[in-house]
């Protein structure tokens, strides 16, 4: 929800804050580019073994980097660093949830738990942009719809955070489970 509200939403959010063209598209700039850096370094983290620390770390510097963005003075020159700080972790987060979803499922029904997690995924891709849009609607000014995000990103940290040290505690991979065949007939 709150990546595809953020990518939606962030430059008239910013816009809407006082902030002028310039520093949003600086902004939005710092936004994706903090996106390929987060999708090149999370992924050597978390086949490493600073997989849990890091996982930490993401989730809990996203609603840190939520609050600061909503708190930041207009006109701050800070706007951009916040911005691709935000863009790190978010996506971070979401490389964070393709990496542990497979470890999550037995084998044999992997792929219909992987697609249905991605599908969910796909429902918030839906629900973030409506979401932004209902909450500007009603006037909610910038600050408080991205303060609205803080506790959303808090339990999917929480969960997540679980989720990876329990796969880590597990092995590397999910165990296989034996799913009973039919019997054949010879």
């Amino acid at each position: 929800v709150s990546l595809y509200l953020l990518l939606n939403w962030l430059p008239t959010l910013l816009l809407g804050n006082g902030f002028d063209k310039h520093q949003v598209s600086s902004a939005q700039i710092a936004f994706t580019f903090g996106g390929a850096i987060a999708a090149l370094l999370m992924g050597r983290l978390l086949d490493g073994s600073y997989r849990r620390i890091s996982t930490m770390a993401v989730f809990v510097a996203l609603p840190v980097s939520l609050t600061y963005l909503a708190l930041v003075p207009k006109h701050s020159p800070a706007i951009v660093f916040i911005v691709l700080v935000l863009g790190i972790v978010l996506l971070a987060s979401q490389v964070v949830n393709y990496a542990v979803a497979p470890e999550c499922y037995p084998t044999a029904i992997r792929g219909v738990g992987v697609g249905t997690a991605v599908a969910m995924g796909r429902l918030g891709s839906i629900a973030g942009p409506v979401l932004g849009a209902v909450l500007v609607a009603r006037g909610q000014t910038t600050s408080q719809l991205l303060l609205h995000l803080v506790p959303v990103s808090l339990v999917a940290g929480i969960c997540a955070v679980i989720l990876v040290w329990r796969t880590a505690a597990n092995g590397t991979q999910a165990r296989a489970v034996e799913v009973p065949r039919p019997p054949t007939m010879h």
